[in-house]
């Protein structure tokens, strides 16, 4: 049915296999475009998001296939890339259901896993957080029960590679190193391509292209400090001024 599910992990270019790979090459169909497919992409929602009680394994399998059937697509290589199959964000919860939703949708499907090193993940998950409305500094945030509750147990890698090679077998797993994505993102792809078993005559359009950069250290304590004078899901107190308040006076 599917010839690739592309997890992430999150913070791993996946944006980038979203946009410039599997969009654009020839032999491949991304099926997980919800401008394209929106009928696919809420299935995806619901295997990712569903709670247990009302996740339909049948009813995934029959409405996936249907949505297929009316695709011209038999002649290339199916793939699904979303980064929420690697687990919730930031800490990865849910992730062994998430697996084995996909493995009682599509069966022993080829899985590709992106890692990154952990001292860089950690801080590119702490910008992340900043530039969603964070206000704690990057150790409380690390360690928080609550903002972040199992973060470093998210970051032990094997654990997600032993599960997913146990329940789809190891030689349908391939696990690349986001180092060596950045290095030379053309060389990681074709690994990727030669793992599914596509064509590697392609060529991306833009050689650079960076989605959702991580903020640089002054950035991150000025947005830290901007971010306390507002209210959000990640600061619910009432800042020193509300400034959501004061606009709703000044522009009724």
């Amino acid at each position: 049915m599917i010839d690739l599910v592309h997890i992430g992990d999150y913070k791993t270019g996946t944006s980038w296999w979203q946009q410039q790979v599997f969009a654009s090459h020839p032999d491949i169909y991304y099926l997980d475009d919800p401008g394209t497919h929106p009928e696919i992409a809420s299935l995806m929602h619901h295997l990712v998001d569903s709670r247990d009680l009302d996740f339909d394994a049948k009813m995934f399998r029959d409405e996936f296939s249907k949505a297929l059937d009316a695709i011209d697509c038999d002649s290339k290589k199916k793939v699904i890339c979303r980064e929420a199959l690697s687990g919730a964000y930031p800490n990865g919860d849910h992730v062994k259901r998430t697996a084995e939703r996909l493995y009682s949708g599509f069966g022993e499907v080829k899985v590709c896993i992106v890692i990154r090193e952990q001292f860089s993940m950690l801080n590119s998950i702490y910008s992340q957080y900043i530039k969603i409305g964070g206000t704690l500094s990057f150790e409380d945030f690390v360690y928080d029960p609550i903002v972040s509750p199992g973060l470093i147990e998210k970051l032990k890698y094997h654990k997600i590679i032993n599960m997913y090679a146990e329940l789809f077998g190891q030689n349908n797993i391939f696990v690349g190193l986001f180092e060596d994505f950045k290095s030379d993102n053309e060389l990681f792809a074709k690994r990727v391509f030669e793992f599914i078993g596509c064509s590697d005559d392609w060529r991306f359009a833009a050689q650079e292209l960076i989605v959702n950069p991580s903020l640089r250290k002054p950035g991150l304590e000025i947005q830290r400090f901007i971010n306390r004078f507002l209210r959000n899901d990640l600061n619910p107190s009432m800042p020193i001024l509300p400034l959501d308040r004061l606009a709703g006076v000044f522009l009724s």
